[in-house]
């Protein structure tokens, strides 16, 4: 990806920034992709919400769910973002905070996960099964979630890629958040996946046995989110 001269983000800086030729990018690019990381995350999640309830499709209000808690840890990379450059002090106390922030987020990804699970199991194993409905609106979605992550992705891998300093080589950022986050939104690419793939099933068969698909892909996001949150607690930071 270093070597694609047209992107829009080249060594840590967008086309735009003014200050290109500083090594290691800049806090105005960061920030900026932040703010738009959030944002687009939100719209998106509550896209994949509004589908979710109105497909009943488990898998896509999981990845939902993944996506929520993604927009919050580009939100922490930014407040993290602004206190290290506007203050030189006490920082400290300032991860400490942050450690407690992310602490409380890995607490409601287990209890998000753990609901997730016990609705999969009721659909897997319950007397009454939930169809799919609207099918083609869930592969849009599906699709629109994945490409939306997928932005996301190349953005922040991007930004993380910085100017060697010579010979124009890149290196890798040393900002642990930035690349936690993309970390995250990896895996929550790979989430979108499952759900395009069962959706594009859906569409493909009317056959109701496949419906089951749907639990699993669930089941598999919860696992991700368990990793997610197990990563938060262990280390009580945004660390890779």
């Amino acid at each position: 990806m270093r070597h694609l001269v047209f992107a829009p983000i080249r060594y840590g800086h967008f086309f735009w920034c003014e200050n290109r030729a500083v090594v290691g990018g800049c806090f105005r690019c960061k920030a900026a992709a932040y703010v738009f990381a959030f944002g687009f995350s939100l719209v998106l999640a509550a896209v994949e919400f509004y589908g979710g309830s109105r497909t009943q499709s488990l898998g896509l209000l999981s990845d939902a769910f993944h996506m929520l808690f993604d927009s919050l840890g580009y939100l922490i990379g930014l407040v993290a973002l602004w206190y290290g450059y506007h203050t030189s002090h006490d920082h400290e106390r300032f991860r400490k905070g942050q450690a407690y922030f992310v602490a409380v987020m890995g607490v409601l990804l287990i209890i998000t996960a753990t609901g997730i699970l016990g609705e999969a199991y009721e659909r897997l194993h319950g007397h009454e099964t939930r169809e799919i409905l609207e099918v083609g609106l869930l592969l849009g979605i599906a699709v629109t979630g994945l490409v939306g992550n997928m932005i996301v992705l190349v953005m922040l891998f991007l930004l993380g890629m910085e100017h060697g300093g010579g010979g124009g080589h890149s290196r890798y950022s040393r900002d642990e958040i930035l690349w936690a986050n993309v970390s995250h939104t990896l895996g929550d690419t790979v989430s979108s996946v499952l759900v395009v793939a069962n959706a594009s099933i859906f569409v493909i068969t009317d056959d109701p046995q496949w419906r089951f698909l749907d639990a699993i892909a669930a089941v598999c996001i919860a696992a991700l989110l368990y990793r997610q949150a197990w990563k938060m607690l262990g280390g009580g930071s945004l660390k890779k």
